[in-house]
């Protein structure tokens, strides 16, 4: 499919989004699987891991897409802030990518980083829950 995008950039566009798209798509259905759950009779003995399934999916698939919308190398963020920058900047940041590891080390590392990212975490769950009418906890 994408061999007959022309413009690469384009393509590398579409890919850098599918990655954070696939993970809230997921997150939605663990959200839709949680609440068609609690609309029929289960047996407390399969209905409990089930949810306990469904909201760790849930919590792990946000968790991805937020993660990989991060703007640093390699992750997908990157590539979508790829597309938008104008050449010149482009180039004057290229010459950083291979210091993204250890950026992302860094942010999982450091409190500051690592509470701001899972306060968002929460917030995007708690949102979509909202959305889909389930109560998480």
């Amino acid at each position: 499919m994408f061999k007959e995008i022309k413009n690469k950039r384009l393509g590398m566009l579409l890919v850098a989004i599918a990655g954070p798209l696939s993970n809230f798509a997921s997150a939605f259905l663990f959200l839709i699987c949680l609440k068609f759950m609690s609309s029929i009779p289960i047996p407390s003995t399969i209905g409990i891991p089930l949810s306990i399934f469904f909201t760790w999916g849930t919590f792990i698939n946000i968790a991805f897409g937020i993660f990989n919308l991060l703007p640093i190398p390699p992750l997908d963020g990157y590539r979508i802030l790829e597309y938008f920058l104008p050449a010149e900047t482009l180039l004057k940041i290229r010459k950083y990518e291979p210091y993204g590891m250890f950026i992302l080390i860094a942010i999982i590392m450091l409190p500051p980083f690592t509470s701001i990212l899972i306060s968002t975490i929460n917030n995007v769950s708690f949102l979509m829950a909202k959305i889909v009418g389930v109560n998480l906890f």
